[in-house]
């Protein structure tokens, strides 16, 4: 499954390719200048500003930042201050992949700049930059709401639009996003902007080639291709590369999408930017399995997986959330401590008499119980939205890695038997499975679709190592829109695998397995239906304890979901007197 790249995002003016002569020339002033002033904490920043995304490798930036942040500190330098974290916040999110240093310097910049009138106007950048996070741990609507606040900026507009065209385009709302590329090409060309015009054209080919517009993607490819060679948009060039591979493998020309790959690898690599890496040696893998050279696809699915792992720890999303509760809290107290400043000042101006006094207080008490008590309340439902989030993470943590060991222990199995053409068909499915898996494991919900593909590549699985032991068909209703309604992932398989190995693969003949998705009221009801030989006698089985592994867990994750979403979702397990039924009722949510 070809996926599209995780994009690489800015949010940076087009001052960003000064001339490195000026800057040179800046750096001289920096140098010769000897007082530690306001003037000299602004020259540092605009040196910063030009000079970061031109050598991001530079080990001096994070000692040169925190020294500008450091004489602003110390000369009281609200806007220095201000801007100074900012800079961190961009260090540590497009250097050093670290966006939890990132977002803390961002809420400390906004902190500083709401707390003077004539800093307001820098805080569009600096939620810019947030959103561009959000968009990066796949809070695609979240990143959307914020970036159309900004459009009321046109200094940002170009940008928003092409960070909204990307989260339509991870969300599946192909319409929206082919209209939001539109306006960010449009306005880029008309601010003469290569950087942004070249991102979109790039993008927007990724969108295409999702669509099946191959030749469309490939010139859109190869129009950023040109843009970035004829402006040295070097700072861009690892991603667009990474598309274009994507495009030319569309496109059958597996020549040019290893060379793009390949060399998108170098550049990628050394700024460790784990994401464009990943879905390049997801590329790569599709590129050396079309051209028929398995080793290097196995070695390269090897470390696609290798990549996906270390990018799918769900507390990187735990962690943001717990900051953005406690960016608010922050947030509100300072608020409050001001408007405790301001409330001083007129009652000392207005309150005589020592009634007057005791009855303001009473008041004030009176209204800061029942502000606390809100605020307690609406911190407990947060944290206890963050637990139940935690709590089947967790649950999904347990799934995976009993599904993949059962799964390897088929493999092992099969290759056991030393039928090498086999084995390399079954390693190919295998490692097809395993991405999606991967690229599913960190939502909560993906689409129905998507879900039964995994299944129906799981079922091909097992049905090749027990010798076509089984049939099976999968049944969706009409009124049932698989590409809009989500479900939780693999929340079937663990009722497919019982019913497989608990089921049919203890009977002498060959079995059936029927699986029915459909409507009930708001419900999605989900049936999987065998044939095989029942629980009574599969009550015997030595594995009942792994058995019973996988259907605990599952049951456990929808009565989280209950308790999340006040659903009454079920598991109900019904005898027949050939084989088992299981039904499970979720909620029915929809994407949009």
């Amino acid at each position: 499954m070809r996926k599209l790249l995780r994009l690489c995002l800015v949010l940076v003016t087009a001052s960003l390719f000064a001339q490195n002569k000026t800057l040179d020339s800046l750096e001289n002033v920096i140098e010769n200048y000897k007082v530690h002033d306001s003037t000299y904490v602004k020259l540092r920043l605009d040196f910063i500003k030009d000079k970061i995304f031109l050598t991001p490798n530079d080990s001096i930036w994070l000692p040169y930042i925190n020294k500008t942040l450091e004489v602003a500190t110390k000369i009281d330098f609200k806007k220095g201050i201000a801007l100074s974290h900012d800079r961190l916040g961009v260090y540590f999110q497009y250097i050093a992949s670290n966006h939890y240093k990132a977002l803390e310097n961002y809420h400390k910049a906004i902190l500083v700049a709401e707390s003077e009138k004539s800093l307001k106007r820098y805080t569009p950048g600096f939620y810019g930059n947030i959103a561009v996070i959000y968009y990066e741990q796949q809070e695609y609507k979240k990143a959307i709401n914020t970036f159309r606040i900004l459009l009321d900026n046109p200094e940002y507009r170009t940008n928003c639009y092409l960070n909204m065209a990307n989260a339509f385009t991870e969300l599946k709302e192909k319409d929206s996003a082919s209209v939001y590329f539109k306006y960010a090409i449009d306005g880029a060309k008309v601010e003469n902007n290569h950087m942004i015009l070249a991102l979109a054209l790039s993008n927007l080919s990724l969108l295409q080639t999702r669509n099946g517009q191959h030749a469309e993607a490939l010139e859109n490819s190869e129009k950023s291709l040109d843009l970035v060679n004829e402006h040295q948009l070097e700072f861009l060039r690892s991603s667009v590369y990474a598309n274009a591979s994507m495009a030319y493998l569309a496109n059958d020309k597996y020549d040019e999408a290893e060379l793009y790959a390949t060399e998108a690898l170098k550049d990628s690599s050394l700024r460790d930017n784990i994401y464009v890496q990943k879905s390049i040696w997801g590329t790569l893998t599709d590129v050396y399995e079309e051209k028929g050279d398995y080793q290097k696809a196995l070695n390269a699915h090897k470390t696609f997986v290798k990549l996906s792992d270390s990018l799918a720890g769900e507390d990187k999303k735990l962690e943001i959330a717990k900051r953005d509760i406690q960016f608010e809290n922050a947030k509100k107290q300072a608020m409050a401590e001001a408007e405790i400043e301001n409330q001083k000042l007129i009652k000392n101006g207005s309150i005589i008499g020592g009634s007057g006094l005791l009855l303001a207080t009473l008041t004030g008490f009176i209204l800061y119980y029942r502000k606390r008590n809100a605020e307690a309340l609406k911190q407990e439902a947060e944290f206890d939205a963050i637990v139940s989030d935690t709590e089947l993470k967790a649950l999904r943590a347990q799934m995976n890695p009993h599904f993949i060991f059962n799964a390897l222990n088929s493999i092992n199995d099969f290759i056991s038997k030393n039928d090498a053409d086999s084995a390399s068909h079954y390693l190919t499915k295998f490692a097809k499975i395993m991405r999606q898996i991967l690229e599913t494991s960190s939502q909560n919900e993906i689409p129905l679709d998507e879900d039964l593909k995994i299944l129906e590549l799981y079922l091909q699985i097992e049905n090749m190592r027990l010798k076509n032991k089984f049939t099976y068909s999968i049944v969706v209703d009409d009124d049932v829109d698989v590409e809009n309604t989500l479900i939780p992932p693999l929340i079937l398989q663990p009722f497919i695998e019982n019913s497989i190995w608990h089921g049919i693969s203890k009977k002498e003949t060959t079995g059936h397995i029927q699986i029915n998705i459909k409507k009930e009221n708001n419900m999605l009801v989900c049936i999987v239906d065998d044939n095989g030989i029942g629980r009574k006698l599969g009550a015997h089985d030595q594995k009942s304890d792994k058995k019973a592994l996988g259907t605990n867990i599952t049951k456990s994750r929808i009565e989280i979901i209950n308790k999340k979403k006040n659903s009454n979702g079920t598991v109900t397990l019904i005898d027949k007197n050939q084989g088992l039924c299981v039904e499970v009722k979720l909620p029915l949510q929809l994407a949009f």
